[in-house]
């Protein structure tokens, strides 16, 4: 195993690429081989166990990682958000995967609250990454679900979606690396709240010759920004949010689309939208922004 390891990771000297090839190694060879997936709705609760059985609403699984263990593409993951504001759900791993930090998922999927709104604290995270096998387009819908000291990171996912969702106190709020994909559709709406962050959205585009155009779409509705960009004492230079690339000239050109609708950004640090991707083309829609008691346009 340990040879295998290092042969895998011998395949790039440079040291950012060797952990997305590390974080490759621990989807295909751990988490794949370790699921079983089998339902399409999985029901989670703090007074519930986990096992290879659990998830039915009579026998909730107790963690998300567990939860995510058991669904089935596309299926639908509840998380019962009773006593969670005390004690809300963490990266506790399931049954055998007490290896690697976080909470990994390498599926489409839609995560969800009932009878009350669950509260999450993931401080390692929550990983979105496909499988090296897997071509079908992944997206992803979380709605309702309060996220403290939590990064939410997605690898080549062309459908991210948060519905009503609030994030608060984390150093990267929603981090989406676009590699190997052509398109990006990031939804955010239903009175959603990014709070005390030390930066909001960051969407990076990596270069790659086999690309020639790509898809962006930035859809903000109904959405605060309160507060952010001061984080664990540091002054963001990312602002609420921002586009960039891994090279100052990308090989693929991208198209890009912003629409920002009823949307109040207050009190924060660095500019509201930040676009340092040089090949960008841009069709921009503002409509009710109000932009109030900010600092800085860092850049």
């Amino acid at each position: 195993m340990r040879e295998e390891i290092i042969n895998f990771l011998s395949e790039s000297k440079d040291i950012k690429y060797s952990r997305h090839l590390w974080k490759q190694y621990i989807f295909d060879h751990f988490i794949s081989s370790n699921c079983s997936p089998k339902l399409q709705k999985v029901y989670v609760s703090l007074p519930g166990f986990d096992s290879d059985s659990c998830g039915s609403l009579g026998l909730p699984c107790r963690s998300i990682a567990q939860a995510v263990c058991q669904v089935d593409w596309g299926g639908i993951i509840f998380l019962n958000g009773i006593g969670t504001e005390e004690h809300p759900y963490d990266c506790r791993p399931h049954l055998t995967r007490d290896y690697h930090p976080g909470i990994y998922v390498n599926k489409s999927l839609l995560l969800k609250s009932y009878y009350s709104v669950p509260y999450v604290s993931c401080i390692k995270g929550f990983h979105f990454q496909r499988a090296t096998k897997e071509e079908q387009p992944l997206q992803i819908e979380m709605s309702g679900i309060i996220f403290q000291q939590t990064s939410l990171k997605f690898e080549d996912y062309s459908d991210v979606k948060m519905f009503n969702c609030s994030f608060r106190d984390s150093s990267t709020a929603l981090a989406i690396n676009i590699r190997k994909s052509t398109n990006l559709t990031l939804d955010i709406q239903g009175m959603s709240l990014f709070r005390n962050n030390s930066a909001c959205i960051k969407i990076t585009l990596f270069d790659n010759i086999k690309i020639k155009d790509r898809y962006v779409a930035v859809r903000v509705n109904d959405t605060h920004f309160l507060e952010n960009g001061n984080y664990r004492g540091g002054r963001s230079k990312v602002g609420a949010i921002k586009l960039t690339a891994d090279v100052a000239k990308p090989a693929s050109r991208m198209n890009l689309d912003v629409f920002c609708c009823n949307v109040k950004c207050i009190a924060n640090r660095g500019s509201f939208i930040i676009n340092n991707v040089s090949t960008a083309v841009t069709r921009e829609i503002y409509k009710n922004v109000q932009l109030t008691y900010n600092k800085g346009t860092l850049s």
